[in-house]
């Protein structure tokens, strides 16, 4: 359910246009680990396990939003790249009945990854995205093995 809040706060933010589900994908790991991009405080912690996160994350994004478009809160448009998602009329108001400090940081993030990489094109946020992915990497296997630790 968090992975489909996450895609609605990016769907509002880019209202009243939307993403595919390639993009939203690619915006929720910015949304977060905004950190990690030179944004806002990353929501999720800084664990060397989240450049795997991609890897799985296609699934779970579209069973969010299977939910939030049972639930009419996102609307599913055919376009001449595919399908779009939209923040559906309803959205704007079920987002505001989230009182929570956490809904607060994934509003701040999800505002941030819109504004900031909304205009990119699918391969540059693959790309940007790769090479994330590659620091990271390089960041866990740099931790020395076998050390002692006092």
């Amino acid at each position: 359910m968090e992975v489909g809040i996450r895609s609605l706060f990016l769907l509002q933010h880019q209202y009243p246009n939307g993403f595919d589900l390639g993009q939203l994908v690619l915006l929720d790991h910015c949304v977060i680990h905004a950190g990690d991009l030179g944004g806002p405080p990353s929501v999720h912690p800084e664990l060397p396990s989240r450049a795997g996160e991609l890897g799985i994350k296609r699934t779970v994004v579209q069973r969010g939003l299977g939910v939030l478009y049972s639930l009419g809160l996102v609307d599913v448009r055919p376009s001449e790249d595919g399908i779009l998602f939209f923040a559906s009329e309803d959205a704007r108001q079920f987002l505001r009945l989230l009182t929570a400090a956490h809904a607060g940081k994934l509003d701040e993030s999800a505002a941030w990854a819109v504004e900031t990489f909304a205009g990119r094109t699918a391969d540059d946020l693959r790309d940007l995205m790769g090479d994330l992915m590659h620091q990271r990497s390089e960041e866990f296997y740099s931790v020395p093995v076998g050390r002692e630790v006092s």
